[in-house]
């Protein structure tokens, strides 16, 4: 958990920066070992994911 932890941190760090692509791909590797040690629905993993999507959003990723 802490491997994933610190590279959702650092996916944060990134995404401050605007490094939105390193951003994205540090958050991915978080939810990976997240669901594998947690669970898909466990609160960390959650907040991995909004991270994602937030990053995804911001790229503009979503057709509105």
């Amino acid at each position: 958990p802490m491997t994933a932890r610190s590279y959702y941190l650092l996916g944060t760090i990134y995404k401050g920066l605007i490094r939105l692509d390193e951003a994205g791909d540090l958050y991915k590797k978080s939810i990976k070992i997240r669901e594998e040690v947690l669970e898909k629905n466990h609160p960390d993993t959650a907040s991995s994911y909004s991270s994602l999507a937030s990053v995804d959003d911001s790229q503009n990723k979503y057709k509105k």
